[in-house]
């Protein structure tokens, strides 16, 4: 709709999983750090939590991405309310990463020890390839406490720590720290665990403009003190930032502006929260793998 007015070639902040335009902040790229280094020391567990919008999705596409070949990286999306749905959905991830090995298929309907064998399967399979699987596991949140620590006993079960071939990382809510701090005092080994914050100011700004400039527009059509505002409204929260400066870029084009400016932005600000407020709640999550491999 404002892309010839902008001169951009595709909307800058559309929501959208692509390493491409994954930007550095100081969080964001110290949690890939800290992913790898974990991958590449081999720990069968690590947590990345956030509130929503935070950009867990893109740091774990990111870190696929960038992890060297002999360890494939699939996410899974689960709104498994059991371990046995949730080893479930880890299973179908792994099917799709090994596709040799196809007993990630018609997992539904297999119970416990079948799941076991088939996981086995698999892990046997990435071994004789010298592949050493990692599993992004989104939105583990909706595994209550009691079931997400009967998981992860599974997951432990599945080999030897001695010959651990499988590393699990866990995406969820910033709650999922602390249930697993919880999990932790109740016997069950603790393993690292990532809180991913939000953008600093200064990030904000570099973020707005990296978009933008990807987008094949001039950074310069946000004047500074819109970024500032956007920067304070947002918290510095990546999803609220591309709503919001979606809505700026909207509302200035409608006004023929030639630059987004303050009264822009709290223009859009007062829009967004009349459509935050109006937002269902009630559409359906998506459940569905997706694996994340270079391109």
């Amino acid at each position: 709709m404002y892309q010839d007015h902008w001169k951009l070639v595709r909307r800058p902040f559309e929501p959208r999983v692509n390493p491409r335009w994954f930007f550095g902040s100081v969080h964001h790229r110290g949690a890939i750090v800290a992913l790898q280094s974990l991958v590449a020391r081999h720990e069968p567990f690590a947590a990345l939590a956030a509130g929503p919008g935070y950009g867990k999705t893109m740091v774990a596409a990111v870190l696929a991405d960038i992890l060297p070949a002999e360890t494939p990286a699939v996410s899974v999306h689960t709104i498994a309310d059991t371990a046995r749905e949730a080893f479930a959905d880890l299973l179908l991830g792994l099917g799709r990463l090994i596709p040799e090995c196809c007993d990630g298929r018609n997992v539904g309907d297999r119970d416990a020890d079948e799941l076991m064998s088939a996981a086995r399967a698999n892990l046997a399979a990435a071994a004789m390839t010298n592949r050493r699987p990692v599993v992004l596991l989104d939105a583990i949140d909706s595994l209550p406490d009691v079931e997400l620590r009967r998981f992860l006993d599974a997951i432990r079960s599945i080999e030897p720590r001695a010959t651990q071939r499988l590393s699990v990382i866990l995406l969820g809510s910033s709650d999922l720290v602390m249930r697993l701090r919880r999990l932790a005092d109740a016997a069950v080994p603790p393993f690292p665990q990532i809180l991913l914050g939000s953008l600093a100011p200064a990030d904000v700004a570099g973020y707005v403009s990296h978009c933008v400039r990807l987008a094949g527009g001039d950074p310069s059509i946000f004047e500074p003190r819109a970024v500032e505002l956007i920067a304070d409204l947002s918290g510095g929260i990546p999803r609220r930032i591309n709503r919001l400066c979606d809505l700026s870029l909207l509302v200035a084009y409608s006004h023929n502006s030639l630059s987004v400016s303050e009264s822009h932005v709290w223009t859009a600000q007062r829009e967004n929260r009349v459509l935050s407020a109006t937002r269902s709640g009630t559409s359906p999550r998506p459940h569905a793998w997706r694996q994340l491999t270079r391109i």
